[in-house]
């Protein structure tokens, strides 16, 4: 069930979808991912990408369609790995207790209008967060992960509309397949 031993030097992780199809609002979130080693070191690098499209109507009947777009970088150091492997509770892969920098960029598009003979207008933000992560992934299965972490990270760009916090901290679970 836990494939604590086995060797994984590379793993593409793909997150259940998050579909929500309602009367005022209609969501879609797919998060994909890719990780490797370097070397027999106990550090990796996990690239992602995380996209989110949704449209709601809640405060006008006209509402508006948001989309944004994250890609992010972590570079992982799986704290237990070296010890485990001594002791031969663990293998030479990307599970466990990890820690390290993390720097992500979002990009946001809203479209929207309030009245019917309004024309839509387009609004862009940008947001890249520089700061660290901690968490805890574990492989399951044959093609099944589980990846806890908490990251936070501080905006570095000049925040012109007011639109993002400097600081944000993120708790993020995902559960869905790798290979």
């Amino acid at each position: 069930m836990l494939r604590c031993q086995e060797i994984v030097r590379n793993q593409w992780k793909i997150n259940w979808p998050n579909l929500v199809l309602g009367t005022q609002n209609q969501r879609a979130i797919l998060d994909v991912a890719y990780e490797f080693k370097i070397g027999n070191s106990p550090l990796s690098i996990n690239t992602a990408l995380n996209t989110n499209l949704q449209r709601q109507s809640y405060t006008t009947p006209y509402g508006f369609t948001f989309l944004t777009l994250q890609p992010s970088l972590q570079l992982r150091y799986y704290l237990l790995q070296q010890y485990q492997i001594r002791r031969g509770t663990g293998g030479n892969n990307l599970s466990g207790f990890y820690v390290g920098p993390h720097t992500d960029y979002r990009r946001d598009y809203i479209h929207s209008r309030a009245n019917p003979g309004e024309t839509y207008r387009i609004n862009t933000s940008n947001y890249l967060g520089v700061g660290g992560t901690v968490g805890f992934q574990q492989r399951l299965f044959n093609n099944a992960f589980i990846d806890i972490g908490v990251s936070h990270s501080r905006n570095v760009l000049p925040n012109r509309g007011g639109f993002y916090a400097p600081n944000q901290t993120t708790l993020k679970i995902g559960l869905g397949l790798a290979f």
